[in-house]
């Protein structure tokens, strides 16, 4: 059954890490083959839904478009598409940024992965797992992680993806910019510099599967780090910062700027980002988190009787 016009449902959209990427190489189509281990962190937007006729998005925290290009709109057009016949309701899509934008963190498709969870709910499309996952596929590479969520081996574009138990409460230090990183960009100046692939993905299985995250910090690595550092330079003073203040190992997260730090215990975490807060602009604590959007739900019904 649909749910009731003028309901409201609210979903954490967990931001995520590339603990390990590497870069296999550059497809016909443009696309990258990567080899990455995956895992979501506690830091997340909000979103919701809230029915209504129409379509429209509208973002908090962050100065955001609210149509067609943004990725949290065309899930919405993509599911409802797919909806099975049904008429769906329209909605209003509210998202309170918090992860920032454009910094390797994947926010812009935790929402959309957020929308394709909430909506074929409240929309009743009865859509299984694995048909959102094929339409998780098509908005981009992160976003059928996101669907996910916890821990997993990427191959392909990102989207082949390898479950794995995750390792949740493990405390992380981020220092980002408000100012982020083009993908595109990023990738771009990668295949002209044609840097040597370095990151290799098994010691860090290894790690996370042991629960050694000493083993875990020195096994971090990213192949597309040393263009960030030649694109920001001050990520490169940001991660031996981190090292400095007690990391067990800090890394560039997926394209970038934003970097990351692993630690042995939230206290040591939490002195590091008090140390580090009047030296860069964003600096945030959160944790290695356990599962995605599955054990994130909020399922705030405001109004009407639920779907």
């Amino acid at each position: 059954m649909m749910a009731r016009r003028g309901t409201v449902i609210t979903q954490r959209a967990l931001a995520k890490l590339n603990l390990v990427l590497r870069i296999r190489g550059r497809r016909s189509d443009g696309y990258h083959e990567i080899d990455s281990l995956m895992h979501t962190i506690g830091l997340a937007d909000d979103v919701s839904v809230v029915l209504r006729p129409g379509l429209a998005v509208q973002c908090t925290g962050a100065d955001l478009p609210g149509g067609e290009s943004n990725l949290a709109y065309r899930a919405a057009r993509l599911l409802a598409e797919a909806c099975r016949g049904r008429r769906p309701a329209g909605a209003l899509i509210r998202i309170r940024k918090r992860i920032p934008v454009a910094g390797g963190l994947a926010g812009g498709s935790a929402d959309a992965a957020a929308v394709l969870s909430l909506l074929n709910e409240a929309w009743a499309c009865g859509l299984p797992w694995d048909e959102l996952l094929l339409l998780a596929r098509r908005l981009g590479a992160d976003v059928p992680f996101c669907l996910l969520g916890g821990a997993a081996r990427a191959t392909g574009i990102g989207d082949r993806l390898q479950p794995l138990e995750p390792r949740p409460g493990v405390p992380v230090v981020l220092i980002a910019w408000p100012e982020g990183l083009s993908t595109a960009e990023v990738y771009r100046v990668y295949d002209q510099l044609n840097p040597p692939s370095t990151a290799r993905v098994e010691p860090a299985l290894e790690a996370l599967a042991a629960g050694d995250w000493r083993a875990l910090g020195a096994a971090l690595a990213n192949d597309l780090q040393p263009v960030v550092e030649v694109l920001r330079p001050e990520t490169r003073a940001a991660r031996a910062d981190l090292l400095t203040c007690g990391a067990l190992g800090a890394a560039v997260t997926g394209s970038g700027p934003t970097v990351f730090g692993i630690f042995s215990s939230a206290e040591r975490a939490r002195r590091a980002a008090r140390d580090l807060s009047g030296r860069w602009p964003i600096v945030i604590t959160t944790e290695l988190a356990a599962r995605g959007l599955g054990s994130m739900r909020t399922n705030t019904w405001a109004r009407g009787d639920g779907p």
